[in-house]
């Protein structure tokens, strides 16, 4: 009898041991989109529950907030978003969330910006398409935008996840704030942070080398102005001779097709990108008229995972060196 008590003594205790105790729920995390989550979810491993608004192969610029985002987003301890009016659509409710409590991280600050021309990009068709150049209740418009005397706005660029070294100083941020909400788990939470950026380093220098591998750099034209961080992270710039959309999900007017068509048959383009979130109809009007190569590449990612980052941005510059090096060779060889 006493054996048996003694073993069922050990029996209750291991129990307790191993039994989820009273305040110690994992920290609730939201991150706003893929690339986001990739940096999170390689922060906090398996110490905190990252949850994800934007679904893969869906755009951020289209999103609208679901019942059950909403309730995911009420529940959450940190809220992790990329800034710059990317997410629109949690327009009004992050500044209710933040009374609430909720640590909401704009991962842009601090960041080196590229602006965007208010005209080209937010031009006469803004107000048709519901971006009319007026206060919003944005904080990122009072911190990123600014008028001037005429009260034009002056736009920053919000895809600045597609530089790496911008990708390090969001996870740098994101590491800070969790290691703030989480204090129990800040010393794994640098750990692993340290342990990613090491990868995305290894990432960029791959990037580095495979766009110097390509001597002869043919001109292209993108989907939409989402790359203009990479373009101008690896030397990328001058051959960017367009965009099909200004504003993203917006085809282009017959004047602007027309000019592309144009620009393409002057042999100022050879290449022309789409992307899987938008439909390819309109590209193929342009290869239609041209007989151009089409190409895909995806700012975003095709999926959502703690790789999904690394394999997209590899992935963007596969398509990017393959497409140039493959119409650079046609091109020499006076096809």
């Amino acid at each position: 009898m006493k054996k048996f008590f003694v073993f069922f003594s050990f029996l209750l205790l291991a129990w307790c041991q191993s039994a989820p105790q009273e305040g110690t729920q994992k920290l609730s995390v939201v991150t706003t989109f893929s690339p986001l989550y990739s940096h999170t979810v390689n922060i906090t491993k398996d110490a905190a529950t990252v949850h994800n608004l934007v679904p893969a192969g869906t755009s951020v610029h289209d999103r609208q907030v679901t019942p059950s985002s909403a309730k995911i987003m009420e529940e959450a301890d940190v809220i992790i978003t990329n800034g710059l009016w990317l997410e629109e659509f949690l327009d009004g409710r992050l500044g209710d969330l933040q009374a609430k409590g909720v640590l909401i991280i704009d991962t842009s600050e601090g960041i080196a910006l590229l602006e965007w021309d208010p005209h080209h990009h937010h031009g006469e068709e803004e107000g048709d398409h519901g971006h009319e150049e007026e206060s919003h209740g944005h904080d990122e418009e009072e911190q990123h935008n600014e008028y001037n005397d005429d009260e034009e706005m002056t736009y920053k660029d919000p895809h600045i996840w597609l530089d790496v070294s911008n990708a390090i100083h969001q996870t740098n941020l994101i590491r800070n704030a969790l290691a703030q909400a989480d204090k129990d788990n800040a010393e794994l939470y640098y750990d692993n942070a340290n342990e990613y950026i090491k990868k995305l380093e290894t990432l960029e220098n791959d990037i580095i080398e495979k766009i110097a591998l390509v001597e002869n750099k043919q001109s292209f034209i993108l989907f939409h102005d989402a790359f203009n961080y990479y373009l101008h992270a690896y030397g990328l710039e001058d051959q960017k001779a367009g965009v099909v959309q200004d504003i993203a999900g917006v085809n282009p007017s017959p004047q602007s097709l027309a000019a592309l068509v144009e620009t393409i048959r002057e042999g100022d383009a050879s290449i022309v990108f789409t992307e899987p979130q938008f439909s390819p109809q309109i590209v193929k009007t342009i290869q239609n008229e041209t007989d151009v190569f089409i190409g895909q590449i995806d700012p975003i990612g095709a999926n959502v995972s703690p790789n999904a980052y690394i394999n997209n941005m590899e992935y963007i510059t596969t398509e990017l060196t393959n497409a140039m090096l493959l119409v650079g060779s046609a091109w020499l060889l006076g096809e």
